[in-house]
């Protein structure tokens, strides 16, 4: 299991090549071109996700050579555990499962942009976006989110995913208009230890020339968080950076209540479902309202998501609901919403 630098072992294959008069070529490409760790003169060690990532590399470069392959880890104090041999038909069959490796590798995620906008006494102006995943298959057909985590979830590759998603976010960030907010999702289930698994993405935004309370995480799959005192330690490491964060769906998963007097997120999200003609079901406008009282209480911001029709809008707008987001105001777009563009009243 790695976590950027919180490594507690790292998995990979040892591979015996041939000795020939042209190993020391391959040597000196193998370290060129990958992080390769070289044991002796005819055996190297190769990390299990760079060997996954670009498997069709690995095999054009064996080709020509009589090699061996051996599962393999590199144990925290730097040991070398050498394992059971596996074939190149075995390793064909996992590469073809581990696809989210490819798609994280080369670069075949991308962001859409769904705006979210503050209504004021009527008036509608755009206050940034929340950035929306999607993986491009080989072909370029487009990947959904869901499809993404779930394989993901099943590879072993959360982490990775999840990671590579808040830098692809905060890359597309800087074209943005430059006075927006940035709603970027994480999984607090794939974040081992904050200290070191999101060294990254804070290195990622110091380089930009945007402020970290730019950037507000949203926290998903909340319903899922069996550690709530280790989401806690996640949320106070993006605090201290200088960043908000925001609780995604409340009303769903554990109580809502208890979610934000524990967690005392900067803007909790009023779920979809208890927006949904909020104006005209009163258990929806309970729940909403006892929210707005609650956040009022607390000095949070509340923000209404999954609006599609004005009366919804209209409604939560005369209820506290000033930040607002939906269909009604912009479906997920490959572009940015600019500041302007919603000179209209609600």
């Amino acid at each position: 299991m790695t976590c950027g630098s919180c490594v507690v072992s790292q998995e990979g294959f040892y591979i015996h090549v041939s000795n020939d008069e042209r190993i020391d070529s391959l040597r000196h490409d193998m370290r060129r071109e990958m992080d390769i760790q070289v044991y002796e003169s005819d055996a190297f060690f190769i990390a299990r996700h760079l060997f996954f990532a670009d498997f069709d590399y690995w095999k054009e470069r064996f080709k020509v050579y009589l090699w061996e392959i051996q599962h393999a880890e590199i144990l925290p104090n730097g040991r070398l555990v050498i394992g059971d041999r596996i074939d190149v038909s075995e390793l064909e069959r996992q590469s073809s499962l581990l696809w989210i490796r490819d798609i994280i590798y080369h670069d075949r995620l991308r962001m859409m942009y769904q705006p979210i906008v503050q209504v004021k006494k009527r008036q509608i102006e755009l206050l940034g976006h929340e950035f929306l995943v999607r993986g491009l298959t080989e072909n370029g057909e487009t990947i959904p989110a869901y499809t993404l985590f779930e394989a993901a979830k099943s590879q072993d590759q959360i982490f990775q995913l999840d990671k590579a998603c808040r830098l692809a976010a905060i890359q597309a960030a800087q074209k943005a208009p430059s006075d927006s907010l940035f709603f970027i999702n994480f999984i607090p289930t794939a974040i081992y230890d904050p200290e070191h698994c999101l060294q990254t993405t804070v290195a990622a935004i110091e380089k930009t020339s945007l402020q970290p309370e730019q950037f507000i995480f949203e926290v998903v799959e909340t319903e899922k968080v069996e550690d709530v005192d280790h989401l806690k330690r996640i949320l106070q490491f993006y605090r201290k950076k200088g960043f908000r964060y925001a609780l995604d769906d409340v009303g769903q998963g554990y109580h809502p209540l208890d979610a934000i007097l524990d967690l005392h997120p900067d803007i909790v999200k009023l779920d979809r479902a208890f927006v949904s003609h909020v104006d005209e079901e009163i258990d929806k406008q309970q729940v909403a309202i006892r929210l707005a009282e609650l956040a009022k209480e607390m000095n949070i911001t509340i923000l209404a998501e999954g609006i599609e029709r004005q009366e919804e809008g209209l409604w939560l707008e005369q209820h506290g609901y000033q930040w607002q987001q939906g269909y009604f105001y912009g479906r997920p777009n490959h572009s940015f919403k600019k500041k302007g563009e919603y000179n209209e009243y609600l």
